[in-house]
């Protein structure tokens, strides 16, 4: 579904229970907000790989918005890997996330510049096996099977090492 017009009302008007999917790819759907993720996540209930990057465009100048990773930390407890690149969320939805999906081994929060990993966070990302942090630049993506970084916090220029 990446890339398409769907829009929530769309979402909420044909979905139904889907146990069996693991795999949802929103990636670019803007017409999709928290209202159809909630509805993703009330019917796909064996959710593990959640994908919900943005477009880039103006991500950084605009406010943090926490209501979809609330919502993704709320109604998709079993994620076990997560692409959020360009997301306008903050340190508060980032720690929703951390603390309600337990089983998170993938993080990916490219570009997301309303992170700023303050307090416990930064601890928290370091002990998922691969984190990717809003200023880190890979070639390589989590959903092609290519290796991940492991992000160094103890340096401010956040050393990056394949690992």
């Amino acid at each position: 579904m990446p890339m398409t017009d769907i829009t929530d009302q769309m979402v909420l008007k044909h979905i139904k229970p889907l146990p069996n999917l693991t795999l949802l790819d929103i990636s670019h759907c803007l017409k999709i907000t928290s209202t159809g993720l909630e509805a993703f996540g009330n019917n796909c209930t064996s959710l593990l790989h959640l994908k919900r990057n943005m477009p880039p465009l103006d991500a950084g100048l605009l406010p943090a918005d926490d209501s979809e990773a609330t919502t993704i930390a709320h109604t998709m407890p079993r994620l076990q890997q997560i692409e959020l690149c360009f997301g306008r969320f903050g340190d508060s939805g980032l720690s929703e996330i951390l603390t309600k999906c337990k089983a998170i081994t993938h993080l990916d929060i490219q570009g997301s510049w309303n992170v700023e990993l303050n307090g416990d966070l930064a601890e928290m990302c370091e002990r998922i096996l691969c984190f990717q942090n809003p200023w880190t630049v890979c070639d390589g993506r989590f959903s092609d099977g290519s290796e991940c970084s492991d992000v160094d916090f103890t340096d401010s220029e956040c050393e990056i090492s394949v690992g």
